[in-house]
């Protein structure tokens, strides 16, 4: 009557239960009546209830599992009774501090999963697997072991993705061994569950192996190490991706000489692009030589540039034109002299310039004009309107005068703005 089917699944896969195994020899096939399956699943729910008579909960446990072994309803009809009416009493019994009832419950979890095969993964994904895991950090070696060998002995045979949900949000759990047994049961998926359903839940897999690959513990270390090399085989590209992905160095040197062969080559190829991107397309040798004040100044080696076609090639630069006189500073500090000059008479022997005469010719030709506004009312020519005469006759001259009358011109003009400023003040 012991579940001959389970033994030779375990047996199968090579695994073995130390803890559950002593307990699940004890369980027997219980016939009941079909029709009667609500009444007697009700029936156990009460008696689990009861905290205090822990033997009656034992039995009501084994019974539990044993009428999941006679299939005398559909497996369907089975789970669904179960879901809705005992699977939340059935999480209690996991996380009981008896270890008895720890061991029973779990031994049960494992022949309704056997037993019952898809249709009992929502009980165990919502119910049962949170509370397994918690179990995990309990000092009680017997109730830590039961949680461990009940999780494991699910995981080897029910490929249910949604299960992988709850893994992933306890990889990151504050203790370090349910992090070492997650990282565990991640191998154990990896290393026994069919390419087709690991295809499915591929990428989440790899994004949380591979904070694994830099935990802090070394048993999670060594997990995440062992589930990427065993993932590289039926899938060296994302493999490869996602390793390249890591700036650890000492990561990826623990990891490349136990890759798969195509994984290896597909890092090598994708470092390749990488560096084909960045590689210059022509070497350039470049010798480096010390300047004036000691800084390094590259030089490039003639020859070793390809040059372009002579049509493309700049033309030759015409030597640049002497910039136009700008008086100096020494320059600008003789404006007193300049003043000075102004004040000072013209001699007869000496006529001015052209410069002047036409910036005089064209001043007493607007002062004839009066005012724009009022022509009848004329008006003499104003400082204003001699810079704007001085800027016109510039501009339309463009003559080429000495540096001492540009001086003496320069000097005037600022004479005349400072009057103007001193006036509107």
């Amino acid at each position: 009557e012991y579940m001959g089917s389970h033994v030779s699944i375990f047996q199968h896969a090579h695994m073995t239960l130390p803890t559950l195994d002593p307990v699940l020899k004890d369980i027997k096939r219980l016939n009941y009546d079909g029709r009667n399956l609500l009444r007697d699943i009700k029936a156990l729910s009460k008696t689990l209830e009861d905290t205090d008579a822990w033997e009656k909960r034992e039995t009501a446990l084994r019974k539990l599992a044993g009428m999941a072994m006679a299939r005398q309803v559909e497996d369907r009809e089975f789970s669904d009774c179960v879901h809705k009416n005992i699977a939340r009493i059935l999480a209690d019994q996991v996380v009981d501090l008896r270890s008895q009832i720890v061991k029973m419950s779990c031994a049960a979890v494992v022949v309704l999963s056997q037993e019952l095969g898809a249709w009992f993964n929502p009980t165990f994904e919502q119910f049962l697997l949170p509370s397994l895991i918690k179990q995990l950090a309990v000092k009680a070696q017997p109730i830590r072991d039961s949680a461990d060998d009940c999780i494991q002995a699910v995981l080897m045979h029910r490929t249910n993705i949604r299960l992988l949900r709850t893994l992933f949000n306890s990889s990151t759990d504050k203790e370090k061994i349910i992090r070492g047994k997650v990282s565990e049961y991640l191998d154990l998926i990896c290393s026994n569950w069919e390419r087709d359903e690991l295809q499915k839940t591929l990428g989440p897999l790899l994004s949380n192996i591979k904070p694994m690959l830099q935990d802090g513990s070394e048993t999670v270390r060594n997990y995440a190490r062992r589930t990427v090399i065993t993932l590289s085989h039926p899938f060296p590209r994302a493999v490869a991706e996602m390793l390249l992905t890591i700036d650890d160095r000492k990561v990826l040197s623990l990891l490349e000489n136990d890759l798969s062969p195509e994984a290896a080559a597909e890092m090598t190829r994708s470092k390749g692009r990488t560096t084909s991107l960045i590689a210059p397309a022509d070497p350039v040798t470049v010798r480096r030589s010390t300047g004036s004040f000691g800084q390094a100044k590259p030089r490039f080696s003639a020859g070793t540039a390809r040059l372009p076609p002579a049509e493309f090639q700049p033309q030759q630069q015409q030597p640049a034109q002497p910039a136009p006189f700008r008086a100096s500073t020494n320059t600008m500090r003789d404006g007193a002299t300049a003043r000075a000059a102004q004040q000072r008479p013209l001699k007869q022997s000496s006529p001015p310039s052209s410069g002047r005469q036409n910036f005089k010719a064209q001043a007493e030709a607007l002062a004839s004009l009066g005012d724009l506004e009022n022509p009848e009312t004329p008006r003499a020519l104003e400082p204003m309107d001699n810079l704007r005469v001085e800027r016109e006759n510039r501009m339309a001259t463009r003559t080429q005068s000495d540096p001492a009358d540009l001086l003496f011109r320069l000097q005037q003009l600022r004479a005349e703005v400072m009057k103007i400023s001193a006036a509107r003040d």
